[in-house]
């Protein structure tokens, strides 16, 4: 509701994670930063910074950046402060692959890797591992489907490894492996990739998809 997303208040200057582009954010000093501290000292044991310090910055009114060209699949798609597409789209298949490999290799060392630590939006179950690559688009539900598009794989950085229980960083995983065993982007050829960017078309905005809903591939990438 709009009582819990206020969008006046001391406005701020942000830079945009991975691309340096500088936004206008309104600092929340209401129930949203206050359930993130909540959230954060009950599940951070020993975090290496204040969590009275942490802050939550919103889109003032109006604001949208358009997507990114490599990923809005020619479509009218602008999002907020999103890194890449409106959605970021997970495979389950594809971290359980990811996840029997490292067990094979580390044996009693092996830590395994839970899906939110690549932060994704929507996981798809049932594909074949790394399916998701070669997705063009799919229909989400039954009767009214939506449509989602596929664009560029997501380029992932050190914050995948750190532990969301513990704040801590426990080891190079997953990134390491998935440097060695997944393609990288064709634009960043030393990239690390997990997921996919993906957007939907405006005739669907509004729509609604819950968990459960059947997935259907409609085609693959051109």
């Amino acid at each position: 509701s709009e009582d819990l997303h206020p969008r006046d208040g001391e406005v701020v200057r942000m830079k945009m994670f991975g691309h340096g582009e500088v936004y206008d954010g309104v600092r929340e000093s209401g129930a949203i930063t206050a359930w993130v501290r909540d959230y954060l000292r009950r599940v951070v044991s020993n975090p290496g910074y204040s969590i009275d310090d942490v802050e939550v910055l919103i889109p003032p009114k109006n604001f949208q950046r358009v997507v990114e060209d490599r990923h809005r699949r020619d479509q009218d798609a602008n999002t907020v402060y999103s890194d890449g597409g409106q959605i970021l789209t997970a495979s389950a298949s594809t971290l359980g692959w990811m996840n029997e490999r490292l067990r094979s290799s580390q044996g009693a060392k092996f830590r395994k890797i839970d899906i939110g630590a690549f932060r994704p939006n929507l996981a798809l179950a049932d594909l074949p591992p790394n399916a998701e690559d070669l997705i063009g688009a799919i229909s989400i539900g039954t009767g009214e489907e939506i449509q989602m598009l596929f664009g560029g794989m997501c380029v992932r950085c050190p914050v995948i490894q750190i532990d969301q229980q513990s704040g801590e960083k426990p080891d190079r995983e997953p990134l390491l492996w998935l440097s060695k065993n997944r393609p990288p982007r064709l634009d960043k050829p030393k990239a690390t990739t997990f997921g996919v960017n993906t957007v939907f078309p405006e005739n669907t905005w509004g729509t609604t998809i819950r968990k459960g809903d059947i997935v259907q591939i409609l085609r693959e990438k051109e």
